[in-house]
């Protein structure tokens, strides 16, 4: 997992929770690194997960829920840094559609080590898509706040409802998204 996503969810829990519980967060999670991470670097995945759960317990948030409001920060952090991969898009759908063709190219640019999920688009119609999401990393609830905070940034309503397709593992999950016009 490329270090930006680490490191920017660590300024959010600083900003949201102070610098006291980020502390605790690190000290309390024997995490392989002991917590110290730069924003170009790659680490465990399993570190960020630590971190997410042991937030969790904190705050009494589930971990799904973290992981949603997470992703629609980190979205706006996107916008603000990589602003050149979004001139080119005039809705959440076509920005989506656009991910793998696009985006990851050229986030593979800036990181060439960096690894994505599988992501498989279909779109129904003008107002609708399907998604696969395919990756053991188990993130999903992350990708759904990437998607409502492309939605916010678009200035557009979305629904979104994700069955998982893996048994329960959430390896595998199929995500329906309706643009609300």
């Amino acid at each position: 997992m490329k270090g930006m996503i680490i490191t920017e969810f660590i300024d959010m829990v600083e900003e949201k929770y102070g610098l006291e519980v980020v502390d605790d967060l690190i000290t309390s999670s024997d995490l392989k690194t002991k917590g110290v991470y730069t924003s170009v670097g790659t680490y465990d995945y399993t570190d960020f997960l630590k971190l997410v759960n042991k937030l969790s317990q904190k705050i009494n948030v589930k971990v799904p829920d973290l992981l949603i409001d997470y992703g629609k920060e980190l979205f706006k952090v996107f916008v603000k840094k990589y602003d050149f991969l979004f001139k080119n898009y005039n809705c959440t759908l076509d920005f989506l559609e656009g991910v793998n063709l696009h985006i990851h190219v050229e986030v593979s640019k800036l990181y060439p080590d960096a690894e994505f999920p599988k992501l498989i688009f279909n779109r129904i119609s003008e107002d609708s898509m399907v998604l696969m999401y395919e990756s053991e990393r188990k993130l999903s609830n992350f990708g759904i706040g990437l998607i409502y905070g492309c939605a916010e940034y678009f200035n557009e309503k979305v629904s979104i409802d994700a069955q998982d397709q893996s048994g329960g593992k959430g390896e595998k999950v199929e995500i329906k998204i309706n643009v609300k016009r």
